[in-house]
């Protein structure tokens, strides 16, 4: 085996939902969890081991594969993914980087100790333009990686599912491992992904499978503080007591207080969503109606009452959309249902709403 692999120390024992995701055969896989949880280290992990993997080339005992990492826009795409690609796979050690279009890292490791080379084509694409979507849609792929797939529609990954295990061809022995995996921090309940984890489940030998780590902080029990909560690793912020999950993943890999320090200045969604790992909706930049609390204001179902009127307002357009709703006595309004829709003509759009 080349030094390289040799060299490579990847130890996920103190990451148990890591390791599972690492472990299972799914065709398409997803990792949500808290900011600092590795979620991003072992999806780069796991190209590389699914290239080692790879059955050798009879013609040339070669293992070759090809992945495409995506990403929703490349300024993250270079911040934030390829540095997290370039810690585990530096230059020195598994070749050059192109940083001309398509970014790619084409690691080519020979043959050695009675081991057979390694040929990985790594492709970094962003999908902030209409033709880089179209150049996904045309790729010849062993696998796949999306980077942060809450930023992303679903229609990604449908296309995604039938451009993996294309490469290499049969005369290079076939593709070993098609796969998707995907990684996120959590997303609002109305996502695509919350659908298909949480209400939806696919079943069937082919299903998609979804892990979820542990938050990294809880929430404190407040007549439980210690006489002196900071010097015991409790941290105040968006008005409640905070203290590090003792079962949060990845944690021998951060600085100390590396989440009490986070804390800080956040807002409780924030919080809940970037450090608890739930599924919220995190506000960006100034909100039209600040005092809207989506965990107060927000029920499953509300029962229309009878004593008063429903209306409906409507917004019409290319993508037309109304809400129906009631105004109580006391000023309040009840949101009881909505209508969106896409591209579509103000008759159908009538049909719909009628």
């Amino acid at each position: 085996m080349s030094n390289a692999i040799a060299n490579l120390n990847l130890d996920f024992s103190t990451s148990p939902t890591v390791w599972k995701f690492l472990q299972d055969k799914s065709f398409v896989r997803g990792l949500m969890g808290p900011v600092g949880s590795g979620k991003s280290y072992a999806c780069a992990a796991e190209i590389m081991i699914k290239a080692v993997s790879q059955v050798q080339s009879p013609r040339d005992g070669i293992k070759y594969s090809r992945f495409v990492v995506v990403r929703n826009s490349y300024p993250e795409l270079r911040t934030t993914t390829i540095k997290t690609w370039q810690e585990l796979f530096p230059e020195n050690i598994w070749g050059a980087f192109r940083w001309s279009p398509p970014l790619t890292h084409h690691i080519k490791l020979p043959a050695r100790d009675n081991a057979p080379g390694i040929d990985c084509e790594v492709i970094f694409l962003a999908l902030d333009q209409p033709k880089d979507v179209r150049k996904l849609l045309s790729m010849e792929l062993t696998g796949a990686w999306v980077n942060e797939a809450r930023e992303l529609p679903k229609q990604v990954i449908d296309g995604l599912t039938h451009r993996v295990g294309r490469y290499p061809t049969k005369a290079d022995g076939g593709s070993t491992n098609r796969f998707i995996i995907m990684d996120t921090n959590p997303m609002d309940d109305d996502h695509w992904w919350f659908n298909l984890a949480e209400k939806e489940k696919m079943k069937g030998k082919y299903a998609w499978k979804f892990f979820k780590q542990p938050g990294a902080v809880e929430e404190a029990i407040v007549k439980e503080l210690p006489e002196n909560p900071e010097a015991n690793g409790f941290v105040f912020s968006a008005g409640k007591w905070w203290l590090q999950n003792p079962n949060a993943e990845n944690q021998k890999n951060l600085t100390n207080g590396y989440y009490e320090q986070t804390l800080l200045g956040k807002n409780l969604d924030w919080i809940r969503c970037y450090a608890q790992g739930k599924y919220t909706y995190v506000q960006e930049g100034k909100p039209v109606m600040g005092e809207y609390d989506d965990t107060l204001m927000t029920e499953e179902y509300i029962e229309p009452d009878i004593s008063y009127p429903i209306q409906v307002g409507v917004d019409f357009g290319l993508t037309p959309a109304a809400i129906f709703g009631q105004k109580l006595p006391n000023g309040q309004w009840v949101i009881l249902h909505e209508l969106v829709t896409f591209d579509m003509g103000l008759e159908r759009f009538g049909y719909m709403l009628k």
